[in-house]
Order: structure tokens, then sequence, then C-alpha cells
């Protein structure tokens, strides 16, 4: 089989995660990598032994026929890569959010159709095991249909430390919880009222994005979805993770409950979360997640097929969560427009 040939564009953590993902694939190459930072991009080819880097997303498709490109610069700057990859006759694969705005989203996804490419957005949480299996559990109808969706992610305030001048919570933590909810219901969201607390992380770091938010939101049937989003628990949380998901329909109800990352261990110096959802590492390869949802992609580009992510999904979870930052920001209910 003819091996595919790829590009990373971002070299920063989640960059590099796809990177250790893709490295070894028996029928992907990665024969270069984009990034701004011309001292990351050099560090970065050396350590993956990578042909190429650039720091130009023209100079990248000047040089390169490419099959395809991942995506994983900030969240802001997802649009020129996106577009320049499709016009080049390249599939992609975004990180989620697609976008911050709904412009930069629609200009993608009309870039993807009129060049006949793949557009898939990383909402990683479809690739694992336990949303998934939610996912044909609710579509078998074995639970009848949904009444209710109440979700809650929580995570430490490490987090916004490290992400929280340049991101809000709805965009790193509560998208993934909307595109689920999108994802089960299969409705139009038609409503929303939010409410958020700007406290700790404003008043002791000046980091001027909520602590926590907590939503309601209506679709069209009349289902109610309810969401918590909380990144301020102290340093001192022994764990980094608590994600659940409750659903109830009307002949049963399904329970999808996430404590931290279901392992820890403890020395006399120190305690470790390690990962074993997203992207752990086993005997040198990536495993969870991640990988599935890469091979997913790849499975797309051989065989021609939509992604179970496409650019409109990722277009409707932005909607969604531009639209809870609407109503805590005006402190009033968003109607949504379609």
């Amino acid at each position: 089989m003819k091996r595919l040939t790829f590009a990373i564009i971002g070299a920063g953590f989640m960059g590099e995660n796809y990177i250790k993902a893709l490295r070894n694939h028996p029928i992907v190459n990665i024969v270069a990598i984009v990034d701004k930072d011309r001292k990351r991009a050099k560090n970065i080819v050396n350590t993956y032994k990578i042909e190429k880097y650039y720091t130009n997303i023209q100079n990248l498709f000047e040089e390169n026929k490419l099959d395809a490109v991942i995506i994983a610069t900030p969240e802001t700057q997802h649009k020129e890569p996106a577009i320049v990859a499709a016009e080049n006759n390249s599939h992609i694969l975004v990180e989620k959010p697609i976008a911050h705005t709904i412009s930069d989203a629609e200009d993608m996804v009309k870039a993807a159709s009129e060049n006949n490419v793949i557009l898939m957005v990383g909402h990683i949480l479809r690739f694992d095991p336990r949303y998934a299996i939610a996912k044909e559990i609710i579509s078998q109808g074995r639970i009848g249909d949904i009444i209710s969706i109440w979700g809650r992610r929580l995570n430490p305030i490490l987090t916004p430390q490290r992400v929280g001048k340049w991101t809000d919570p709805m965009f790193y933590l509560g998208i993934h919880d909307v595109d689920l909810m999108l994802w089960y219901k299969q409705e139009k969201a038609i409503t929303i009222y939010s409410k958020a607390v700007f406290k700790k992380l404003k008043e002791e770091y000046n980091i001027n994005v909520p602590d926590v938010i907590y939503t309601m939101i209506e679709f069209e049937d009349h289902t109610l979805g309810s969401l918590e989003i909380n990144w301020v628990l102290p340093e001192t949380w022994n764990r980094m993770l608590e994600a659940r998901m409750h659903i109830y329909g009307t002949k049963g109800t399904l329970f999808i409950d996430i404590d931290s990352h279901e392992l820890s261990y403890f020395t006399e110096t120190e305690w470790k979360n390690p990962d074993t959802l997203h992207w752990p590492i086993i005997d040198g390869k990536m495993v969870g997640d991640l990988r599935n949802e890469i091979e997913h992609f790849i499975d797309c580009i051989i065989h021609k097929k939509e992604p179970v992510v496409t650019g409109k999904d990722g277009l409707r979870a932005l909607k969604i969560t531009l639209a809870i930052m609407e109503s805590y920001k005006k402190n009033k209910e968003v109607k949504i427009y379609y």
C-alpha cells in the first residue's frame, strides 16, 4: 500500500502528541513540521528524526505534495493552514475547537467542501470507548428517547495557570461535552442560559476567565441539557480530571463516570496520576483515544469516506459554545438561530 505523506502544523504539546502517535506508523510518513518558533521546530525534527521543518505554511506546500495535514496550532490560528491545505488538496485533521469564531469555521468548512477534501475535527472523546459505547446504546434505542443530559468536567487550577491567558474554559474543556450532547441528541439546541463566576483566577492570577460555569441548554424537542465546568480545584486535589455525563431516557438511564485517569501511584516524595485515556505510551507505542482518532482519519482518507466528526460538527459545537459564553458575559438567555 502507498504510504501517506503527512505534515504536522504546530509543534507544541498536541503537535508532539500527534507525532508520537504516528511515528513508525506502517503507512504514514511524517515528512515535515511547521512551527513559527524556529528553535522549537528544529528541536522537534531532531528529536523525532523528521526530514524537514518550516516556519511558514506557504513554504511547506511549495516544496511538498501532501496527502494530509494535522493542525495543532493555537486555537485562533487554525483557519489559514486549513484553507491553504484545502487549496493544495490535502486532507485536514484539526484540533478542537475548530476555531474561535463562526466566520473562521465557516470559511474552513467551505474551503474543504470546494476542494473535495476531508475536514475532520479532533473531538477526541468520540473515540473514547466509554463515550462511543454510550452512543451505540443510545442509537439502538435501549434507553428510549433522551429527556435530559447532565455533564460535569473538573480540572485542577494547574490547567488555567498554563492555558488561561489565551483560551476560555468552554473552548478548552466545555466544548467536549457540548459536542457529546449534540452527538447523542441529534437535535438543534435553541436556547442557552449560563452563569459564571470570576473570582479566584481574576483576583489571584490576573487571568480574566471564569473559574466556574453553569449552563442550561434547551433543545428543539424541549430536552434539557445541563453542564458544569470548573477548572480551579486546588493543586492538592490528587487527580487531574473528573468527567461525568448522565443521560436520562424514557426507557432507561446511562451513566458515564470518569474519576481521574483511574490510575494513581504514590511514593515517599510525590504522587502521580498518569494518563491512561488519551495518549498513554506502552512499550514505546501510543495507545488510547488519540491513536483511535488518527486511525479513523487515515481510514477515511484511504476509503474516501466521511469522518465521524466533520467540519460541520465542529461548527455546530462551536456555535453552542459561543452562545454559552455570550450568555454568561451578558447575563441573559441567548437564542440560537439557524
